[in-house]
């Protein structure tokens, strides 16, 4: 199984992974309960199964999304017991099974016209992560547009885990790509250009920084400008652009296009020298 990269930081993947926070107008708001769900509570025995019926779908309409019991927030719980006149001491959201979660999870999925994040689902969303990456887009980016994508054909949002497999994936069969792509069009005097940009800078070469723990990289330093008007830093800065204007002619030359040149294939192009 494959490592997946690192999308979302702890905090905000804690966040996908929890249900929404609700203020008291938006539990009245997600927490009403339509007519055709009303039919369904009546058949359920227990007060657990009810309470946790009418939670999830509060919380899959706000975000398309299913939650494990122990996620969900108390004061939810309370305020879905008073709507519904039951007793917080009957309910044991431990007893709510697996069984019972799918039972929940197809009845809201049909009753709002949603699809199940299946094999099928999953297909789909393979395809236009497959896209997007072709794109170099930022992982975060990816995954907040996948969402997006997933909401607007109707189809449950995954877990964060099933969600993150699907974009480690489609990044590497890219980067595959490009890399491929650079191998087969790049000369040896490109390969010689594109490690000079991974040497370290002059800077920390000279005396007294030669032990520094962080080495600069020339393309570090190229990827920021100095903001200072004085003549000699404005003299740099013309410098640099000079420079990577002529790297970008010359890679354009073979027909590959510059932006696609990420540190990474760098660094494989120049072990493969």
């Amino acid at each position: 199984m494959s490592t997946h990269i690192q999308i979302l930081n702890t905090v905000d993947k804690k966040v996908f992974e929890s249900p929404p926070v609700f203020s008291v107008e938006e539990q009245q708001r997600f927490f009403d309960i339509p007519e055709w769900a009303r039919g369904l509570l009546n058949t359920f025995r227990t007060p657990t199964n009810k309470i946790s019926f009418v939670l999830q779908l509060g919380y899959f309409r706000s975000v398309n999304k299913f939650f494990e019991f122990k996620r969900f927030h108390q004061q939810d719980v309370e305020f879905v017991a008073k709507i519904l006149g039951l007793s917080l001491e009957k309910i044991r959201l431990r007893e709510y099974t697996n069984t019972t979660y799918e039972r929940h999870r197809t009845f809201i999925l049909e009753n709002l016209g949603f699809r199940k994040f299946d094999e099928n689902a999953k297909t789909i969303l393979q395809q236009e992560a497959s896209s997007l990456s072709s794109n170099q887009m930022k992982p975060r980016s990816l995954f907040i547009s996948l969402v997006d994508f997933l909401r607007s054909k109707k189809i449950e949002v995954p877990s964060y885990y099933s969600l993150s497999e699907i974009i480690t994936d489609a990044l590497k069969v890219a980067e595959r790509k490009v890399l491929d792509l650079i191998e087969k069009l790049i000369s040896s005097e490109n390969k010689r250009i594109l490690d000079n940009l991974l040497s370290v800078s002059e800077e920390c070469s000279t005396e007294g920084k030669q032990d520094l723990k962080i080495k600069r990289y020339r393309i570090t330093l190229l990827k920021k400008s100095n903001q200072s008007t004085r003549p000699s830093k404005i003299k740099e800065n013309i410098k640099d652009l000079q420079y990577i204007k002529d790297i970008f002619l010359k890679l354009e030359q073979v027909g590959l296009n510059p932006t696609f040149v990420t540190p990474t294939a760098i660094r494989v192009m120049s072990v493969r020298v």
